[in-house]
């Protein structure tokens, strides 16, 4: 479990220091030509579309092992440790592997939509500042 915790953990660090590179990137080059920027910004945000749904589809497909997960009550897993119930208890132990792996997945879900958020956000102010400077010339 400790490998799926380090792996997490260094997916989310990735993740965020991508964000924040093309975060920084993108703000930069709008400020440099506000009408190239635009149109990375939008390819962008098509990339994480698709992303966001590959993600979506493998949290609801993990909606499943998440409720088997709680289901496990712990009179039965008390129970299996009585009768020294090997299989179960490894089942189990699948499970809350497969339980770590889904609520990762729903994780990186919810990155992608606040990626996905700031980057609408960016191209709000672009297009206000893009229209006061075409009311102020």
């Amino acid at each position: 479990m400790t490998d799926a915790i380090n792996a997490f953990n260094l997916q989310l660090k990735t993740h965020v220091a991508a964000l924040e590179d093309r975060l920084s990137a993108f703000n930069a080059r709008l400020s440099a030509n506000l009408d190239h920027a635009d149109k990375e910004i939008r390819h962008q945000l098509t990339v994480l579309e698709g992303k966001a749904t590959s993600a979506k589809t493998s949290a609801e497909a993990s909606a499943a092992v998440v409720s088997q997960w709680v289901a496990d009550s712990v009179h039965s897993v008390e129970a299996w440790k009585e009768k020294l119930d090997l299989d179960m208890l490894a089942a189990r132990a699948e499970r809350a592997d497969q339980h770590a792996k889904a609520a990762s997945e729903v994780a990186m879900e919810a990155f992608f939509a606040a990626e996905r958020a700031a980057l609408h956000a960016r191209l709000a102010h672009a297009d206000m500042e893009g229209v006061r400077a075409a009311r102020t010339s």
